[in-house]
């Protein structure tokens, strides 16, 4: 006989605050010792929290089925939704609002602490050969992490960077991204610094949803 320990939850409970519930799929008599060595089939102990709702499922459904039903649809995939702006918006506003965003969602799921900072850089050879030029990748993230939540904000530029240029190098492209937990917003821009659209990849942590959203509202707004 499997221990106490709710087929929905994990919880491990005396016996007598939950209950053993009998399925529709169980061959089980009503008065099958529930002290055998051999766990009944299609039968489940369920703590006090899930024992009613077991119980209503019982006479319809098997384990199986009724634990589908009792944890509800699973979240549909946001495989990859492109969020377009009308107006748009200079790489610093954007910037602005991702960090007090992602500041806000790491309050929201709390996460305690000062974050983390990674900063990263790598020089290859420019796009000309004739010139003695070169492009500069320069990467900086921050984290806020704690458990199994996890809130990043990355800035991500490469910059062209020509000796007889005497003003420094030239933005050729970049990407601000915002992300919490399995989900993630890109805003790419190139030499014009201006963001026309973002790229949404991945599922939207529900309580997250509403922040995200208002996020996307004002930007749209800027």
């Amino acid at each position: 006989m499997k221990p106490p320990i709710c087929e929905l939850c994990d919880e491990a409970f005396e016996p007598a605050e939950g209950g053993l519930v009998r399925f529709a799929g169980s061959t089980s008599t009503a008065d099958e010792d529930p002290t055998l060595v051999r766990h009944p089939e299609d039968t489940g102990w369920f703590c006090p929290r899930h024992l009613s709702d077991a119980q209503r499922l019982a006479g319809t459904h098997t384990l199986a089925s009724a634990l589908a039903v009792m944890r509800g649809p699973a979240p549909k995939p946001r495989s990859l939704v492109v969020h377009s702006l009308e107006n748009p918006v200079q790489r610093e506003q954007v910037q602005a609002r991702f960090e007090r965003t992602s500041a806000a969602l790491a309050e929201l799921l709390g996460i305690e602490g000062a974050p983390t900072h990674d900063r990263e850089t790598s020089t290859s050879a420019g796009p000309d050969p004739r010139e003695a030029a070169t492009t500069t990748s320069l990467r900086v993230r921050t984290t806020w992490a704690a458990a199994q939540r996890t809130v990043w904000l990355e800035h991500r530029d490469i910059v062209w960077d020509a000796p007889r240029r005497p003003r420094g190098g030239d933005l050729m492209q970049g990407t601000l991204t915002l992300a919490v937990d399995g989900v993630r917003i890109d805003a790419s821009y190139d030499a014009d610094a201006k963001v026309c659209s973002l790229r949404e990849a991945g599922t939207r942590p529900a309580e997250a949803s509403p922040v995200l959203d208002a996020l996307l509202e004002a930007l749209r707004a800027d």
